[in-house]
């Protein structure tokens, strides 16, 4: 049994290629709005936030609510993440997703696993159709609001950080970065842009190709 006084252990992880093989903003830019990056140069240059740029390019869907329901199902959700939430649990760790993305797409997902207790989600609130797209909303009631990106990754870290708790986290972008300067570097995993970023500041890390990955290595080197 674990103590009242053992350190609760926490994984904090980034949704969008992450825990994800394929990242749901890439799919729908490539797959169903072609080359069209003008709203991303926009973001880029500082005219309109993050929020503001993956709002303006989910609202464009048109597919039927069907067919984007399978698009999510595509993007490489781990197929034994229930098995692999409970392994982590039994070795007394807590997941907590935090991302910038949707929750509508997110909660598709994590629903499809029938799990008797979810992982906490922090995302940006949405709904579908097919007249109006995705559209995203700004989550002002959250604790961890931020209008830039809506929800702060930093600030959910934060949140699980104390005298007695271990934080983990998990990212592969740029807005990972902050959040993951927080943890220590053997509970910090990162691919893609966030291991360059990393690597450029001379910052250690855990590199992963798969989520997967990190469950096994925090259950085999920091469940004790």
């Amino acid at each position: 049994m674990k103590s009242p006084d053992s350190p609760r252990k926490i994984l904090v992880t980034d949704f969008d290629g992450t825990l994800t093989q394929v990242d749901f903003f890439q799919a729908v830019l490539e797959r169903l709005l072609g080359d069209d990056m003008s709203i991303w140069h926009s973001y880029c240059q500082g005219k309109i936030t993050h929020f503001e740029a993956l709002a303006g390019y989910y609202q464009q869907i048109r597919l039927s609510e069907i067919s984007l329901k399978s698009l999510v199902g595509e993007l490489g959700f781990p197929p034994q993440f229930s098995l692999l939430l409970d392994q982590l649990r039994f070795a007394h760790w807590d997941l907590v997703i935090a991302s910038a993305g949707c929750e509508w797409y997110i909660q598709q997902l994590i629903d499809a696993q029938n799990l008797k207790c979810p992982p906490t989600i922090h995302a940006n609130k949405g709904s579908y159709s097919k007249e109006f797209g995705l559209i995203m909303q700004l989550p002002k009631d959250s604790p961890h609001y931020d209008p830039n990106i809506g929800i702060s990754k930093t600030s959910v870290v934060k949140s699980h950080q104390g005298l007695n708790q271990w934080v983990a986290f998990a990212g592969d972008g740029p807005t990972d970065l902050a959040p993951a300067l927080l943890v220590e570097p053997h509970l910090r995993f990162a691919k893609g842009s966030l291991a360059r970023l990393l690597s450029e500041k001379g910052e250690s890390f855990v590199p992963f190709d798969r989520w997967e990955e990190i469950p096994f290595h925090l259950i085999r080197y920091h469940s004790k």
